[in-house]
């Protein structure tokens, strides 16, 4: 459990990183060429701020800083101030930044942020919501507040950005996606999952991105605590929504990774009779079952292709299948007997 706990931390340092540098990407084009000498420096300065010596880092990246303000430099600078609790320096910084980008919502974040781990915490909260109200004008700003939100692991108020976005938008739909990506980087899986099938239920296209997001989740599930409850609200929401083909594709992916066969060709059948697929998926899950040691699931399937397509390819080929099967048993038993 605490290696699962301390690769989410990791995760979350990276996630942070990476954010802050895509943040300033679109600056990067606009830089002038530097000099060799500076480059060299700036090479020692993120490489004392990736060994977390930010005391060097810092005493490099304050020169490198006041002769270029570069969002670039800004990044790794105000990151390690905070890492040694400089934070009216912190402060300070965000505010030459506004001066110098005015318009861009991150600096402002940053101010706050350096607020609020400096524990003036009415004051951070006070100036948090101003942005999120500010944000309010269109769907491209809630965007952008959020995401900076998010570039300081912002949780709360990157998700209360969407919320009240959806409001102002009128739209209870929006920003699905990034609110169930939200949750799950703050390993937060039930909302995580939840936000997921809601997402599914208005958009069938994002099936396959959510069959990924889940996948990863699924890794950290060393006590099947989360995989007990995916597989209960699938099933609900199901009940209530029998005409979702997205869903009924969703809990049969879901079975054959936990490999819970018995589950996956109720799924599989059911897909097959409401919504007259080609019967392929439960020749494949025949087949994946028996490979696992599951005949009995395995022979089901292929009972159900035999009789369905009595007269078609797939039940020839199902019809093999199962013969294949019936030997093999026979020859074990045989073979058992014998010994």
């Amino acid at each position: 459990m605490k290696r699962f706990r301390h690769l989410r931390q990791l995760a979350i340092w990276i996630f942070i990183i990476m954010m802050s540098l895509l943040r300033f990407a679109c600056f990067a084009q606009n830089t002038p060429p530097q000099p060799a000498s500076s480059q060299s420096e700036e090479r020692l300065a993120l490489q004392y701020f990736q060994q977390r010596d930010f005391e060097k880092s810092v005493d490099i990246l304050k020169r490198l800083y006041k002769d270029q303000k570069k969002p670039y430099l800004y990044s790794y600078y105000f990151i390690a101030l905070t890492e040694l609790k400089k934070y009216d320096e912190a402060e300070n910084i965000a505010r030459q930044m506004q001066k110098q980008y005015p318009g861009q919502v991150t600096w402002e974040v940053d101010e706050a942020y350096a607020e609020y781990l400096a524990g003036d915490i009415k004051k951070a909260e006070r100036h948090f919501n101003s942005l999120i109200k500010k944000s309010l004008t269109s769907q491209q700003s809630i965007i952008q507040t959020a995401n900076a939100f998010r570039s300081r692991n912002l949780t709360n108020q990157a998700l209360a950005t969407y919320e009240q976005g959806r409001e102002h938008l009128n739209d209870p739909n929006a920003f699905l996606s990034d609110i169930a990506s939200i949750y799950e980087i703050a390993g937060d899986f039930r909302n995580a999952a939840d936000t997921y099938i809601k997402l599914l239920l208005v958009n069938k296209q994002s099936l396959e991105n959510i069959k990924g997001r889940l996948q990863f989740s699924m890794v950290q599930d060393i006590d099947d605590e989360r995989a007990t409850y995916l597989r209960q609200r699938l099933l609900s929401t199901i009940q209530k929504n029998s005409d979702n083909r997205e869903l009924a594709e969703l809990l049969l992916w879901f079975s054959l990774q936990q490999k819970d066969f018995t589950t996956a060709l109720t799924q599989a059948c059911a897909l097959n009779a409401r919504f007259g697929t080609d019967g392929q998926e439960i020749l494949q899950l025949a087949k994946i079952s028996w490979g696992n040691g599951d005949e009995t699931t395995s022979l089901n399937a292929l009972n159900y292709l035999v009789k369905r397509y009595s007269n078609s390819m797939i039940g020839q080929d199902a019809n093999l299948l199962r013969t294949d099967i019936q030997y093999n048993q026979f020859v074990n038993k045989a073979t058992v007997g014998n010994e």
